[in-house]
């Protein structure tokens, strides 16, 4: 086991061996033994590719592994005393060979997303989203979309979420000025990676977060009414809408790999519950649970407060949980700060 004490994210490639980090804007990686701890991307030579100018300094932003591989794709962004502005652009760092190729410049690439089978990337601007290959080939233009208001100088990007399968994805779109009208609705859009028009699944209304299942077919969202927050299972298009459980006071946290259950967490208690429409809810964590993820339909990972120190456990559906590991709140002595990855 590693510890690094100074990253706020650290994401383990497939095979275990090496974990990449973010630090003062550079991009690192060590060995998963603690060995080797290295500079992958510094900031000199972020300078070469974008002249540092008085107010602002370009930093990795978004980095993530390429499933299989010891390569990183990454996206940089312009830090000052505002925060982090993307330059949309894409970048791609082996490693081990130290091999740096710069995938689309800026303006070209956006915020990323890898598919799960690794062989496509999806990349989104305030106004498009794209698609190509894993290695920077066969790129082309998925949806076009208004820049919408944000209210503020930082823009929205829409955020497309991959099916399992990696042929398509969804993703819904609010109208240009929704802010001004939040009984409009936004647009469900289907997206496929063979280049296929997209298709306008449904119009729903756009105060609502919706979350997706993994195959498509249903969507949740939560609705706050008279203090009580209400969660809504519904079809896809919207259709058959109905709220689970009325006043049971949790929120949706995530639906199950199959698709078939959903995780909500208790706002009372702090445990986890899988549910199903026309179930009751069966616990799966004790209370004061955090960071509810899924390993696969059976087995999940999450942290728990237990006597003063914060506990990474392995849950199994149906039976008690194992302790994997044991480490100390944050400062605010109710958070377990400390981020973790994992590899099967």
């Amino acid at each position: 086991m590693t510890t690094i004490e100074v990253y706020t994210v650290i994401k383990l490639s497939d095979d275990g061996e090496m974990g990449a980090f973010e630090k003062n804007g550079q991009l690192w990686v060590i060995n998963s033994d603690g060995t080797g701890e290295r500079l992958l991307v510094a900031s000199d030579n972020l300078k070469v590719i974008e002249p540092e100018a008085s107010e602002t300094t370009l930093v990795v932003n978004q980095f993530d592994w390429i499933p299989g591989t010891h390569s990183l794709l990454f996206n940089t962004g312009f830090l000052s005393k505002m925060g982090v502005s993307y330059r949309d652009d894409l970048h791609m760092m082996d490693a081990d060979t130290l091999e740096w190729r710069i995938l689309r410049d800026a303006g070209e690439g956006g915020a990323f997303s890898i598919s799960p089978k690794g062989s496509r990337v999806v990349m989104v601007t305030p106004s498009e989203i794209s698609i190509m290959d894993i290695k920077g080939t066969n790129y082309w233009s998925l949806l076009e979309y208004s820049q919408i208001d944000t209210g503020s100088e930082y823009y929205y990007y829409a955020d497309p979420i991959w099916s399992i399968d990696s042929q398509s994805l969804l993703v819904d779109i609010p109208p240009r000025d929704y802010r001004d009208n939040l009984t409009v609705q936004k647009v469900i859009w289907h997206l496929f990676a063979n280049g296929n028009p997209p298709v306008k699944e449904s119009q729903l209304p756009v105060r609502y977060r919706y979350v997706f299942s993994p195959d498509f077919s249903k969507l949740a969202y939560s609705d706050l009414k008279d203090n009580v927050n209400e969660i809504h299972i519904a079809n896809i298009d919207g259709s058959e809408d109905l709220i689970y459980q009325p006043g049971i006071e949790m929120n949706f946290e995530t639906w199950s790999l199959d698709s078939e259950y959903f995780v909500l967490h208790s706002r009372q208690s702090g445990e986890y519950f899988l549910a199903r429409v026309g179930d009751e809810p069966m616990p799966l964590t004790e209370q004061h649970a955090q960071d509810f993820l899924w390993i696969d339909e059976s087995y999940f990972l999450y942290k728990n407060i237990n006597n003063g120190a914060c506990e990474l456990r392995l849950g199994t559906i149906g039976r008690p949980s194992i302790l994997l590991d044991t480490f100390a709140l944050g400062s605010s002595s109710s958070d377990c700060f400390k981020p973790y990855d994992f590899v099967q």
